[in-house]
């Protein structure tokens, strides 16, 4: 199945693109396609990655314009938008 990925703010320079598609297997999580996004783009691993390869929990994510959250079990269907942000702070 085909995902379009959507990179925002630090995740988008890691990335070097704006958007891409990524190709999943059936019935993956969010977890998967934050590895497979690690594994395509080196730069962006510790931004979405913790050292234990388990995804960050303070990542904003967004399927389909819904929030859904790191380490939950929402299962991505074919045509998902993932939207993937790092958390922004400042003052």
């Amino acid at each position: 199945m085909t995902v379009t990925v959507r990179y925002a703010a630090q995740a988008r320079q890691a990335s070097g693109v704006a958007a891409e598609e990524l190709a999943l297997s059936p019935g993956a999580a969010i977890a998967e396609l934050l590895k497979a996004a690690a594994t395509k783009h080196e730069a962006l691993r510790p931004l979405v990655l913790d050292t234990n390869g388990k995804p960050h929990r303070a990542l904003l994510l967004f399927v389909n314009d819904e929030q859904a959250f790191a380490g939950s079990a929402v299962v991505l269907k074919n045509g998902d938008i993932v939207e993937i942000m790092t958390p922004i702070s400042g003052g």
